[in-house]
């Protein structure tokens, strides 16, 4: 049965790209950079966050659909991808390839956890 849940649908449209370049802004700012060929997906979360958003509203905690997220980083990195997620021109968490299987393929930038606390 196919997953169709946002974590689901996100694997399959990344599963089906094999290249190219798509950039989304929110308010005429930079926010999601995904580049087919390099496998790599860049979300800024400033222009969220600068609009009043919450990172636990963003990212559905408490609800079933963030349950389901669990295995993200590990499909992300069997599929060849990297979802990394930056603030303030820095990285702060990264999924996927290039990751370590120990930690879940997820890594925090310690420097950066003081940072993304304020964020939720």
């Amino acid at each position: 049965m196919p997953d169709d849940s946002p974590t689901g649908q996100l694997l399959t449209l990344l599963s089906r790209l094999r290249g190219g370049e798509v950039a989304v802004d929110w308010n005429h700012r930079p926010w999601i950079h995904l580049d087919g060929d390099a496998r790599n997906v860049e979300v800024d979360l400033d222009p969220f966050t600068a609009s009043g958003g919450r990172l636990r509203a963003m990212l559905h905690f408490g609800r079933v659909a963030g349950w389901k997220s669990v295995g993200l980083p590990k499909d992300l990195a069997q599929l060849g991808w990297r979802v990394s997620l930056r603030s303030e021109e820095r990285p702060v968490l990264e999924l996927g390839r290039g990751t370590s299987a120990v930690t879940g393929h997820v890594h925090v930038e310690l420097r950066a956890l003081p940072h993304l606390a304020r964020l939720f």
